[in-house]
């Protein structure tokens, strides 16, 4: 499914919560993040927006803390790279779309930097069975912005896929390379932060894995 970018849409609710919440509204000038994968570097990007729109004349400076350098390790870069808003039975998952339109942002913005992070701006969805090629035909009638029904022949003939039929999705839907992407996006952040005020400023810092001591030290 979308992976890890699905987090995004939360992300940004999230973190606009702990910025301009009421009851905990305050000055906010160095932050930590631990973790700098899917969810560690969108906080990251969204964070800088918020601080735009809010703060546009105060320093901020994030520190983003991980094990190994960006791309490099943990869950994240290992992942799929496949971008869509549908489960494998072609139900459009909850807040999918939104989450789609959000994830698109952050790979335009890491693609300035890594452009060779989007593999194929379509991807395939194949039928597994001759109930999955109803459950995916439905799919296509309601989603067809996104999704696109192929017979078994025209996946056969334009793809070389022998299957019962499948989706091709698109507009947006895409195939990332989840390290490359990670990359770019990192650039792009520390690009953000830069034009945010004078003296604003992203690190990434290497921890040790379970080096809590030298963790509670930086924090």
């Amino acid at each position: 499914g979308i992976s890890g970018f699905a987090n995004n849409a939360a992300t940004i609710r999230s973190t606009r919560l702990m910025a301009t919440s009421s009851s905990t509204a305050r000055h906010i000038e160095n932050v930590a993040i631990i973790g700098g994968g899917l969810a560690g570097l969108s906080a990251a990007y969204h964070l800088i927006d918020i601080a735009t729109e809010t703060r546009p004349n105060e320093q901020l400076h994030i520190t983003i803390y991980d094990k190994t350098q960006v791309g490099c390790g943990g869950a994240s870069s290992v992942a799929g790279g496949l971008m869509h808003p549908f489960s494998p039975r072609g139900k459009l998952i909850h807040r999918g779309q939104s989450a789609l339109e959000q994830s698109k942002v952050l790979v335009q913005a890491a693609a300035k930097h890594r452009p060779t992070c989007v593999l194929r701006d379509h991807l395939y969805r194949v039928a597994l069975s001759d109930k999955n090629v109803v459950q995916l035909q439905d799919t296509a009638s309601k989603y067809p912005e996104l999704a696109t029904w192929m017979s078994k022949e025209d996946l056969h003939d334009n793809v070389g896929i022998d299957c019962l039929g499948g989706l091709k999705l698109s507009n947006g839907c895409q195939v990332i390379h989840v390290p490359t992407y990670l990359e770019g996006l990192l650039e792009e952040i520390k690009s953000k932060a830069k034009r945010l005020t004078t003296g604003s400023s992203v690190k990434w810092e290497v921890i040790k894995p379970n080096d809590h001591q030298a963790l509670s030290q930086k924090l």
